[in-house]
């Protein structure tokens, strides 16, 4: 029995040791899954708090473009792919091809009976799941191969004063729409489409955040949020991350990009075991943004999600609207194995099965979301206007 009991300590003292190198809960399954149902954020990333900060008021910079030498470009017959593409899906891509792929390419391809996978090196080698130097394994969204070279245009300077027009004594209405996820893998990523997509303005001077919120396990208050934002001028839209640490939004991150209402961006984040998160846009002229933070407490696992509409508006005296359809998630990337760790890319149909709604907060005045969840994953439609 005195034998027994010390193994127990041990093992005890092994599972806390455990816990504190990792930063994890010291919760059952059961806690967890109970913990995660009940739970909305301890925390509110909204504009109220993001104009707390000088940042706020500055005109907005685009990132600049991804540099052609931080890029990969294979291209693939038609046919190729067709025949390789493990799990044929028109969402993503799964296959596995030569290394060698990546300096040359094995034969002179005709270009209209082949695509072109466009992608950021860094992302490549982070999304690369195999443990073979000659080959390279991935599942990659669609949108990442594109039936020709695209010439990425010149950098321009892009700035944009939405957020200095505001007054201090304007009114913030926001609602939210919360999805947890089951007990289980843990989320460290997702994948999704964004699509700032209806403006209409006869003069009314507001500024708008349509977004998902990414709420995270860490050591703090942490987010990710990606933005669909829209100004009093229809040349003030855009598309950005804003991330969050210990309660505290990151003011020099900088991933984002001025867009065309109508045209659809696709982002990617991902945070890694050693406290990076790395965040990606593609946008409608195949163009990629990107930057990475540093937490020394990351996120272990997102563990809630919200669609989210706000408006800072003062007294409403003209007719305006503004809608994006859809924010979607349509992928995750589950984390397991420690300390071997291994990230998979789930796609929608596990978004569809792992998530679930859980609160959505009261309507209000001039904001409105729904959401559409099915196999093909959860998408916002997301609006605000005098009307709403």
């Amino acid at each position: 029995m005195v034998r027994i009991n010390r193994i127990f300590k041990l093992t005890a003292m092994l599972i806390v040791l455990l816990v504190l190198v990792l930063n994890l809960p010291i919760v059952s399954a059961a806690e967890n899954l109970n913990h995660q149902k009940n739970k909305i954020p301890g925390f509110d990333p909204c504009m109220a708090e993001m104009m707390k900060c000088p940042e706020f008021y500055e005109p907005f910079v685009s990132s600049p473009v991804v540099p052609e030498v931080e890029m990969t470009r294979v291209r693939f017959s038609k046919l190729w792919i067709a025949v390789n593409d493990k799990e044929p899906d028109p969402l993503t891509v799964d296959i596995t091809f030569p290394s060698i792929w990546l300096e040359s390419q094995p034969t002179q391809l005709p270009e209209e009976n082949t695509i072109m996978l466009s992608v950021p090196t860094m992302l490549l080698e982070h999304h690369n799941s195999s443990d073979n130097v000659g080959e390279v394994s991935v599942v990659l969204p669609s949108r990442y191969f594109i039936d020709l070279f695209v010439q990425i245009p010149e950098e321009a300077s892009n700035k944009v004063d939405c957020a200095q027009q505001l007054e201090a004594d304007l009114d913030l209405y926001e609602e939210r729409m919360w999805y947890g996820h089951y007990s289980g893998d843990s989320i460290t990523g997702a994948a999704g489409i964004v699509r700032p997509y209806q403006y209409t303005n006869s003069g009314q001077d507001f500024i708008a955040y349509q977004e998902i919120e990414f709420y995270g396990i860490g050591g703090g208050s942490d987010a990710v949020e990606i933005i669909s934002q829209f100004g009093s001028s229809v040349g003030s839209t855009m598309v950005w991350f804003a991330v969050w640490s210990n309660g505290d939004w990151i003011t020099s991150f900088n991933c984002g990009t001025t867009v065309d209402v109508g045209d659809e961006v696709y982002y990617e984040f991902y945070t890694n075991e050693y406290g990076t998160t790395w965040c990606y846009l593609l946008d409608a002229d195949n163009n990629w943004y990107y930057d990475s933070y540093y937490d020394n407490s990351p996120p272990v696992d997102y563990y809630s999600f919200a669609g989210s509409s706000e408006i800072y508006v003062d007294e409403v005296s003209h007719d305006f609207y503004v809608n994006t359809n859809p924010i979607s998630i349509l992928s995750l990337q589950t984390t397991t194995g420690w300390p071997e760790w291994q990230h998979d890319w789930q796609n929608a149909a596990y978004v569809y099965q792992r998530l679930y709604h859980s609160s959505t907060s009261p309507s209000v005045s001039y904001v409105d979301l729904n959401s559409i969840f099915t196999v093909n994953g959860l998408s916002f439609n997301i609006s605000a206007g005098s009307e709403v």
